[in-house]
């Protein structure tokens, strides 16, 4: 085993590593190279190590498996790099280690962070040059995380508002305050126990009432802090692309499954069946509306009658009504706004009583209450990064730039990290107002170098 972590971390440091996180993540066998490669510098190895980590945390976090420890990870490093002068050809090397990155991340249970590992694996580079007469780079550059700084976590909620003003604030804090980011993906009630242990410092969207008793146990307790609102008042409820109402005058959340409608929903291939069911989009599991969604459905007593599909990301609850409104098929299951979605799409919400405090707290048989949605961070951040909370206190994203932004990442097919981008430029004299002048001047000089697609 130390054979082969050893054989890994040597990758990391010294080969050409981009390849080979590639093949860690395709499971394609390493093309070989002359035995006289050159040798890489410190400045090649520190990028190359920084697509490999990001291609390994990526695989792992699909579900191939944990990482190495931290502190292990630097044991590791430490005694390679001195078994080992900072030098190596590829070729089979690089075949083995694409091997081991494999096995590692299948059997290894233990966390660290993608920041974490590149800061260890760099720190230690830096003092193995230094040992071979190379001297290092300087490291204060403009807009770059600064040395011993902790990393700050951020909740990477699955759904596009939540990743875009994760990646606008994480380009803020990176490359304005000077922290390493880093984000945890998945879903709301995982990520929110993640923020209460510590493990995320950062949530940019806590949807009240959703997280109500959560969130209010949490308060009393001291748990987390809040530091105002992130988004736009939003509404949820049931919908129906309104392109079906035309023929079938349905209104209320009961009619779904009324004799009348029952076959407007029923899946392709399941007409004929002797009590066919229609087809209910709800939340995924681990989410708050899925057991609300379940909650009311069951309240209305159509829940029997109902196949219910759990997408596994509201992601992908978006995705599946953009398909079917695209085919101008029928479709009907929750949805909330304001969003792109809401915008460009027809769609009417079924109605249900009013909303009420004792109906939310008994049967949950009537509509959302309005969501208000927060920023929240762990006490620890008080502590860690006290000019970070006050940035985020400041945070503003109005529904109007919420969709804006939306609608460019998905005209561009571009990444969050683009659309980050792109709101930055677009409203600098927004976000300029969140921070100090200094640290806004950091933001713009990082900006200037990063590339997108075309605004």
């Amino acid at each position: 085993m130390l054979d082969r972590c050893r054989s890994k971390i040597l990758l990391l440091g010294w080969l050409g590593v981009f390849m080979v996180a590639t093949l860690a993540c395709s499971g394609q066998a390493a093309p070989s190279a002359p035995a006289d490669s050159p040798s890489l510098d410190r400045e090649d190895v520190q990028a190359l190590v920084q697509e490999a980590v990001k291609a390994a945390i990526t695989e792992s976090s699909t579900g191939s498996g944990g990482e190495i420890s931290r502190q292990e990870l630097k044991d590791l490093v430490a005694e390679a790099i001195a078994d080992k002068p900072p030098v190596a050809g590829q070729g089979d090397l690089a075949q083995l280690v694409s091997e081991v990155i494999k096995q590692e991340l299948a059997a290894r249970p233990a966390s660290i962070s993608q920041a974490d590992v590149e800061r260890i694996i760099q720190r230690e580079m830096a003092g193995s040059q230094e040992a071979a007469g190379v001297t290092p780079k300087p490291t204060a550059e403009v807009g770059k995380p600064a040395a011993g700084k902790p990393t700050i976590v951020f909740s990477d909620l699955n759904w596009q508002s939540a990743r875009i003003q994760n990646r606008i604030a994480m380009f803020i804090v990176e490359h304005g305050y000077g922290y390493p980011v880093d984000t945890i993906p998945g879903e709301t009630q995982v990520l929110w126990e993640n923020l209460l242990d510590g493990d995320s410092l950062v949530t940019m969207e806590v949807w009240l009432p959703n997280q109500q008793k959560a969130w209010d146990e949490a308060i009393l307790d001291g748990a987390v802090i809040p530091l105002g609102t992130s988004l736009d008042a939003n509404w949820q409820g049931f919908v129906v692309p309104t392109y079906i109402l035309r023929r079938n005058p349905l209104m209320d959340v009961g009619d779904i499954t009324d004799e009348d409608f029952i076959h407007l929903f029923v899946a392709p291939g399941k007409e004929l069946e002797r009590e066919p069911k229609a087809v209910f989009m709800t939340c995924p599991v681990d989410t708050e509306c899925h057991d609300i969604n379940l909650a009311k459905l069951k309240a209305y007593k159509i829940a029997d009658d109902l196949e219910i599909i759990v997408p596994t990301s509201l992601a992908a609850l978006q995705d599946s009504l953009e398909r079917a409104y695209k085919d101008q098929r029928p479709w009907v299951g929750y949805m909330w706004g304001p969003s792109r979605l809401s915008q460009e799409l027809d769609l009417t919400i079924l109605r249900e009583p009013d909303y009420s405090q004792q109906c939310w707290t008994t049967t949950k048989r009537c509509a959302y209450p309005t969501a208000n949605v927060f920023v929240a961070v762990n006490p620890s951040m008080l502590g860690i990064a006290p000019e970070v909370v006050e940035f985020l206190r400041s945070w503003d994203f109005s529904a109007r730039r919420q969709i804006q932004a939306e609608k460019w990442m998905n005209n561009n097919n571009a990444t969050a990290e683009e659309t980050a981008v792109f709101f930055l430029r677009s409203w600098s004299s927004l976000w300029s107002k969140w921070v100090p002048e200094d640290v806004a001047q950091r933001v713009r000089a990082a900006m200037a170098q990063e590339a997108g697609p075309p605004r």
